[in-house]
């Protein structure tokens, strides 16, 4: 049986190497299969290669790079604690790393529905403190919109296209991307803004408006400014300063509600609805037993103890989960 002090030796002598490598390849390679491989495989399938490109990704951009590693050896004494650790990052590595992706794919189509549009949109200025600034064709205005709190509160009024009202509770961008309808919804947007507006704050709108990405993971890695040539961490005057990486309590809650089964979903709704939620009951309501009832409870309460959520962060992310479970309860039934 291996011992926690013979990989806290090696990480102090080589680093990374075999013993440690191939625990967090096994904690990745666990992890993974609860999350859809087409978000993060090229080959649509969790196949050695996806699985060891995400492992390599997460010990170099996120364990060495953060200095995650050096906090879980100062911290931890078991490999019980070790791998427990592992499994919780990895998920919130794999949820962060879709926002981002999402987030960037949606960006790159506002660009380009701006750019391929001229009938619609022009350039007005390429050299601005702001960025680039855009406005309707046509325009001569030269009011510059500056304030992002000003302009989501203005395109508050705008009503949303049919077709971009999609699930809410989904968290997923990918149905915008290839939408017509944000075509006529940033059309609508420049109309009641009446103010040239630079494509960064634009694209911020549209999040805030559609109710998306206004509770993300901030990152140093995440790309900033129209050309995407600058991460966070490049603007950051002091190097000493101190810049947490979060999940949200949203996305702990998505996370959660991902792992959980249909029946374990109607379960929990039942339990969250109820003052004095009643095992028997619940059971009558479902068509099960209260011991099959109470198995799935414990399991549920195992799903939430491996995220790891510190105390002051419970109560919101048992609120976000709840309004999921609230949202779907007719979107999946068990059978």
């Amino acid at each position: 049986m291996d011992n926690f002090n013979d990989y806290l030796n090696e990480y102090q002598s080589i680093g990374v190497g075999p013993m440690i490598y191939d625990l967090i390849h096994k904690v990745v390679t666990e992890v993974v299969q609860h999350y859809p491989p087409s978000t993060y495989s090229s080959n649509n399938v969790w196949d050695d290669d996806a699985i060891s490109g995400i492992c390599n990704d997460f010990i170099i951009n996120k364990l060495l790079s953060k200095g995650w590693l050096d906090s879980y050896f100062i911290s931890l004494d078991s490999i019980k604690g070790l791998k427990k650790v592992l499994k919780r990052d990895c998920r919130h590595y794999l949820i962060s790393k879709k926002t981002r992706t999402e987030k960037n794919n949606l960006y790159m189509r506002v660009r380009k529905i701006l750019q391929d549009n001229p009938s619609k949109f022009q350039l007005l200025s390429k050299a601005d403190t702001n960025g680039s600034l855009w406005g309707l064709a046509g325009w001569t205005s030269n009011d510059i919109a500056q304030d992002i709190h000003y302009i989501v509160t203005t395109i508050a009024i705008i009503q949303l296209p049919r077709l971009i009202k999609y699930r809410l509770d989904s968290a997923k961008l990918s149905p915008l991307i290839s939408n017509p309808d944000l075509i006529s919804l940033i059309e609508k947007i420049f109309i009641v803004i009446d103010k040239q507006v630079s494509l960064g704050m634009l694209f911020d709108a549209i999040c805030n408006r559609l109710g998306v990405l206004t509770d993300e993971t901030i990152s140093l890695d995440d790309p900033i400014g129209e050309m995407n040539d600058k991460v966070l961490s490049d603007v950051i005057s002091d190097p000493k300063m101190h810049v947490e990486v979060t999940i949200s309590s949203k996305q702990i809650a998505e996370d959660i509600y991902d792992q959980l089964s249909d029946r374990q979903r109607e379960i929990l709704r039942l339990q969250f609805s109820s003052e004095a939620p009643n095992l028997v009951e619940i059971g009558e309501d479902l068509g099960m037993s209260k011991s099959t009832v109470s198995n799935e409870l414990t399991s549920i309460e195992q799903i939430i103890s491996d995220c790891e959520i510190d105390a002051p962060e419970i109560d919101p992310v048992l609120i976000f989960l709840k309004e999921l479970l609230e949202k779907n309860r007719n979107a999946h039934r068990f059978s």
